[in-house]
């Protein structure tokens, strides 16, 4: 068996995962979606966005007063249209069930599983 040092074996290892377009420990595997997202000629549209901060945190203090004044704007205006998009109705899906018909179907298939276990049991002590 023919030993090759470390240097020669990673490059080896390298090639081999080129060639074949696999992960190994010397190579990996890069996806670029080259695909376009945006309509060719559409420009690009500016939009603030709301920055939500955890409970006890102070805007002003983080961002200074002129960027707390555009984030209560902008949830202003969010707000208004969340309000507006309630007003309109929302249809929303029913999808959940009734617990009781679970709840009782899980209760009987218990009894009946008590019941077969004591009918099975009450058969090994009779013989």
């Amino acid at each position: 068996m023919n030993k090759i040092d470390g240097d020669a074996a990673d490059a080896q290892i390298a090639e081999i995962g080129i060639q074949h377009a696999i992960v190994t420990s010397q190579t990996s595997l890069v996806a670029i979606d080259e695909t376009p997202v945006r309509p060719a000629g559409e420009t690009l549209s500016r939009e603030d966005l709301p920055v939500n901060l955890p409970a006890g945190w102070d805007f002003d203090t983080l961002f200074g007063g002129a960027a707390a004044q555009a984030a209560i704007a902008n949830s202003n205006t969010l707000a208004a249209r969340a309000a507006e998009q309630q007003a309109k109705g929302l249809d929303l899906p029913q999808t959940a069930t009734g617990f009781a018909a679970t709840l009782a179907s899980g209760l009987l298939m218990l009894v009946m599983g008590l019941a077969g276990f004591g009918w099975l049991r009450r058969g090994r002590v009779a013989k």
